[in-house]
Parts: structure tokens; C-alpha cells; sequence
């Protein structure tokens, strides 16, 4: 389970490989080595070609949340549910399910 140390840290939530809230079986999309201003059409994408109940996990170097409320505002706000998130050292993983 993932835990808050401190809600103004980038290391905010415990080690994500370690972590049973991160979703199992959720197909991975590793924006990390994707530039930078084709991270949020990508997870756009994906996240448009997930069937209601579907889910995914994006896995980057930094907590994706502030990015995405900007960039997916509506969709995040109608169309998508949180599932969790952890973050280790060297990434974050963010998972979301299709509603």
C-alpha cells in the first residue's frame, strides 16, 4: 500500500514496485522516453482506446497529476478514475480506469 510522507514532496507515496495498490494486470505506457510535448497526445490516445472498465498504468520519472489535470482536465474529470499511484526513485506509476 502506498502511504503520503509529505503532500508537498516529489517522493510523496512510498516504493511503487512494492506497492499492492498499483493495479496488476493493467497494460503499461512508459512515457519516459517520449518528448516531452508528445506525452499528454499519447496518453490521450491510449486512454481514448480503453473500453469502459479497461485500465492503464503510465509509468514516468515525475508525478504526472499536475501535467494531466491541465492537459485532460475534462477527460479526467468525466471520462476517467483514478486507481492509484506510487512512486519509488525512479518513477511514478499512475493508474487509471475507464468509466
Amino acid at each position: 500500500m502506498t502511504t503520503q510522507q509529505d503532500a508537498g514532496s516529489s517522493a510523496a507515496f512510498s516504493a511503487c514496485t512494492a506497492s499492492s495498490d498499483v493495479a496488476a494486470g493493467f497494460p503499461e505506457l512508459d512515457v519516459r522516453g517520449i518528448p516531452l510535448e508528445q506525452r499528454c497526445p499519447a496518453i490521450t490516445a491510449a486512454l481514448e482506446a480503453l473500453a469502459p472498465g479497461e485500465g492503464l498504468t503510465i509509468v514516468t520519472r515525475h508525478n504526472p497529476l499536475p501535467r494531466m489535470q491541465l492537459a485532460l482536465g475534462p477527460m479526467l474529470a468525466t471520462q476517467v478514475q483514478l486507481r492509484s499511484i506510487a512512486a519509488c526513485p525512479s518513477c511514478w506509476r499512475l493508474s487509471l480506469v475507464r468509466v
